[in-house]
């Protein structure tokens, strides 16, 4: 891993609070270039092992930009040079270093359809300050180059409970081997455009913290919390806390946090830590974009065209009424949307969540069809196509205290009852009790059905 060691004399006493580098994240990052070539950088600070503040640089330079060079074997060479340059703003001294680095791709063709790039990092130790941080990449074939411009701070970290940035990454692997990537012994692969969706469904924060009280003998746990935010700092939503040992007095977090069910938009994640043994808690943030390709219809057959905008059999009648109250372009999207967010692999054509629930429908349509209604009109109908078919069912003739009823019980969720009753004696069977409080619930369900009946009380 390529190291640059600062040596910084500082002209001027320079007072810092005890805060976490999380409390001001570095500014302008991710950075994108400007100039004749196009690529993103990001930065991130840590703490090596000896407590010396540590600046995670990476980048993300397309190769379909770059101008092809020798041809090789196994394909044309692209060539760049990287120039950095990190100035103390408070005493001007600037340091530079500079390397080349090089890659191979088949044609520029590929590389452009493909969309081939090339990912990497270096680290710098900083010492405490604000500092600015240029990187210059140029095309050693073309000559063209491009630049991009970051402001880093590095406060004193004291000695309160402290996290790191947080870095979010495309993938995290147990690494024994080592690589360019690799920090203790996890590989890290960084994303620097902070971009997920589509093809990156998973974003996986990696930070460490610092400060944690710890005993050998009794070590005591901290524990996580992920909250996800919109752009006006509101929770979207947040993952249930987990619970870790304390191995010392520092640790390192990482995890996966599912982002197929986020519009896209700006977010922030944020991480928080609460440490048992002092009741003390920080927190940090980072921010990341969620973005789709252009949504479209999924793959279905002719005969669940009708049921596309049927999504009142699962979100409700208000979600529906909503749905109908827009333009016709937007009804089409929002329900795209609405089918979308639901597609467990939404790279493909075909929506299996959509596919399974036209499925239930039609079922449902013909299971429970009768000379009164539709089957989907139905209570029947309503939960066969909302929770599938049940794991249980017992039918009960009439006798001379209650009307004929149906029992559907499903085992999930700590087990869900449902009875219909035949009220009007005519075959018309509604639904008249529900453990669940999703579904209607008839207070005077015990003029139909025994309470012995009941499995699952509500």
């Amino acid at each position: 891993m390529k190291t640059i060691t600062l040596v910084l004399v500082l002209w001027l006493i320079l007072l810092f609070s005890f805060c976490a580098y999380a409390s001001q994240p570095p500014q302008h990052f991710p950075a994108e270039s400007k100039g004749d070539l196009d690529f993103v950088v990001d930065a991130v600070r840590f703490r090596n092992p000896a407590g010396i503040n540590l600046l995670q640089v990476f980048y993300d330079l397309p190769y379909g930009q770059l101008s092809l060079g020798e041809k090789k074997e196994s394909g044309y060479a692209v060539e760049f040079q990287i120039d950095v340059e990190v100035k103390s703003t408070s005493t001007g001294n600037v340091q530079k270093s500079s390397w080349t680095s090089s890659s191979q791709v088949r044609s520029k063709e590929e590389a452009l359809r493909k969309k081939l790039s090339g990912v990497d990092q270096f680290e710098i130790e900083l010492k405490g300050g604000v500092y600015e941080l240029s990187l210059t990449i140029k095309d050693l074939n073309s000559k063209r180059s491009g630049s991009a411009v970051g402001r880093i701070e590095f406060p004193e970290l004291g000695s309160v409970l402290a996290l790191s940035d947080v870095q979010l990454a495309t993938s995290i692997t147990v690494d024994t081997i080592g690589s360019n990537f690799t920090r203790g012994n996890i590989k890290v692969i960084p994303n620097p455009k902070r971009v997920f969706g589509d093809n990156l469904r998973f974003l996986y924060p990696h930070f460490e913290i610092y400060n944690m009280k710890f005993d050998a003998a009794n070590p005591g746990t901290y524990s996580t919390t992920y909250s996800i935010l919109n752009e006006q700092g509101e929770v979207v939503t947040t993952l249930p806390p987990t619970q870790s040992e304390k191995l010392g007095h520092t640790g390192v977090g990482a995890s996966a946090v599912n982002v197929l069910g986020l519009l896209p938009g700006r977010y922030l994640l944020q991480v928080e830590i609460k440490d048992s043994s002092t009741g003390q808690s920080a927190k940090a943030t980072s921010s990341f974009e969620v973005a789709r390709l252009k949504p479209r219809r999924p793959l279905m057959g002719g005969w669940a065209e009708e049921y596309f905008d049927r999504i009142d059999l699962l979100a409700g009648q208000d979600t529906f009424r909503f749905m109908r109250s827009l333009s016709p372009n937007g009804q089409e999207q929002f329900l795209i949307d609405f089918w979308l967010r639901r597609d467990p692999t939404p790279g493909t054509p075909q929506n299996e969540f959509f596919d399974a629930f036209a499925a239930r429908v039609k079922e449902a349509d013909e299971m429970f069809r009768s000379g009164l209604e539709r089957g989907i009109a139905s209570d029947r109908g309503k939960i066969y196509i909302k929770y599938g078919k049940p794991d249980d069912t017992e039918s009960y003739p009439t006798d001379p205290d209650y009307p004929a009823h149906e029992d559907w019980f499903y085992y999930r969720e700590g087990g869900i009852q449902f009875i219909f009753s035949d009220i009007s004696g005519i075959g018309k069977y509604e639904l008249v009790y529900s453990s669940t409080e999703d579904e209607f619930f008839d207070p005077n369900w015990r003029q139909y059905i025994d309470e012995a009946f009941i499995k699952k009380q509500r």
